[in-house]
């Protein structure tokens, strides 16, 4: 269930196609115990990104990373929803191939793509002008009734971050605006930190 989960959370920013073969894929990096012992996820359209992580029972012995085609993870989730949660997935890796077992019956083999994974940490800061800590649930909602009053092809919402008097004060609005159907415009209530944003 935690592979399942890590996946799913990484899948939806994998480049639809395969102009850039080693963005059309999730990578899926291994670190020593020495290094945590996790299992890292990634994926990238150029535009989007996304990280999971799953915690292993049994970490590598060696800092090893490998591209999983995106179709082999669609094929994967589909065959782990039908399984219990609470079975154990085991990874074996050779030269340009990856094998999931679960139990005794399920097995799927698939190819790696070759090439190397953008560096992406590079690109996540690790400072920041604003931050703020807000109800998930309410943003989400909050951003779907926007995104209903973007303009056709365009997915513009605006979020905008206002500090309070103290850390734990503050709003988070949330706008889109299409001149044929009108705006929509939410204020939330979060803790947020630093400058306008």
């Amino acid at each position: 269930s935690e592979l399942r989960r890590a996946i799913g959370q990484v899948v939806c920013a994998v480049a639809p196609n395969e102009s850039r073969p080693e963005i059309s894929g999730v990578l899926f990096k291994f670190l020593p115990k020495s290094q945590g012992g996790n299992l890292i996820l990634a994926a990238t359209d150029s535009y989007r990104l996304a990280e999971g992580g799953v915690t292993l029972d049994a970490p590598a012995t060696i800092d090893r990373k490998i591209i999983i085609p995106l179709r082999t993870l669609q094929e994967l989730l589909r065959i782990a929803s039908g399984l219990e949660d609470d079975l154990e997935a085991k990874i074996f890796l050779s030269e340009g191939q990856v094998r999931f077992d679960f139990g005794e019956e399920v097995s799927l083999t698939s190819r790696l793509i070759e090439g190397s994974f953008p560096a992406y940490e590079q690109i996540i800061p690790t400072k920041y002008k604003t931050r703020a800590v807000i109800d998930r649930e309410e943003l989400l909602r909050a951003t779907k009734r926007a995104a209903l009053f973007c303009a056709p092809g365009m997915s513009d919402v605006t979020v905008q971050l206002t500090p309070g008097k103290s850390e734990t004060e503050g709003v988070v609005a949330v706008k889109s605006q299409n001149v044929q159907v009108g705006e929509a415009h939410a204020q939330l209530q979060a803790a947020v930190a630093g400058e306008e944003n």
